[in-house]
């Protein structure tokens, strides 16, 4: 893990979404108390229920968010992407509900949540893109009960794999850095019930695999056993 504090973004080549709508003011504090990290890969950057005290976003990298049981089977809700705050859904939370890991080297920028309130009242245009991205976590949330809660494994595979191999995660290269288990801990199975479910897929015809990569077949199959449960 190596951190900095100079020059964060104004010798930055790929300048935020967020820093583009804030004011001249507003963006002199945000440079002022900002500080970038670099992480390895399979290093943690979050951990659940550790003190929450500053806002991260992804500049580099991806990152698997997830939340850690006491049997040791995780959950993994979300993978992020560049260009995303990791922990927005901590803004007003003491500590973190869930824990991150970084799936390939990542940089992150830190900033002090205090500091991130006050920009938002002194910038009254991103309320709404905030609470837009709130709305989204949410119901991703909601998408993930739903799909642990009231499908089978065939089902909860068939979601898995639509997420992975959809725009959002497109030109990522996600399945180079994501392991049998990590698929298995975003659908609720064991490792094994997930790499026997994956293998009667591609004997289906529903997807196709090429080493770690995983690409869909049939569309409409697939989709029709999420929808299905």
């Amino acid at each position: 893990m190596d951190s900095n504090r100079k020059n964060i973004c104004k010798d930055c080549k790929e300048i935020c979404d967020f820093i583009e709508q804030l004011d001249v003011e507003s963006k002199d504090i945000y440079l002022k108390s900002l500080i970038t990290i670099r992480y390895k890969k399979r290093e943690t950057i979050i951990k659940q229920n550790n003190h929450s005290t500053h806002l991260i976003y992804l500049k580099s990298g991806l990152v698997k968010v997830f939340t850690e049981r006491n049997n040791d089977k995780n959950i993994i809700l979300k993978i992020i992407t560049p260009n995303n705050f990791i922990n927005l859904s901590e803004l007003c939370s003491d500590i973190y509900n869930f824990s991150c890991v970084a799936l390939k080297d990542c940089e992150i920028c830190l900033m002090p949540k205090e500091q991130f309130l006050n920009l938002i009242n002194h910038n009254k245009n991103l309320t709404f893109p905030i609470l837009e991205l709130y709305s989204k976590f949410t119901k991703l949330l909601l998408d993930k009960i739903s799909s642990l809660g009231t499908k089978q494994m065939h089902g909860r595979l068939a979601d898995v794999i639509l997420y992975l191999c959809g725009i959002e995660l497109n030109n990522t290269d996600v399945f180079d850095f994501l392991t049998r288990r990590d698929i298995a801990e975003m659908s609720g199975m064991s490792s094994e019930s997930a790499i026997r479910l994956l293998t009667e897929f591609k004997n289906d015809g529903l997807i196709k695999t090429n080493g770690k990569k995983i690409e869909i077949n049939n569309l409409e199959l697939i989709t029709r056993l999420s929808e299905i449960g």
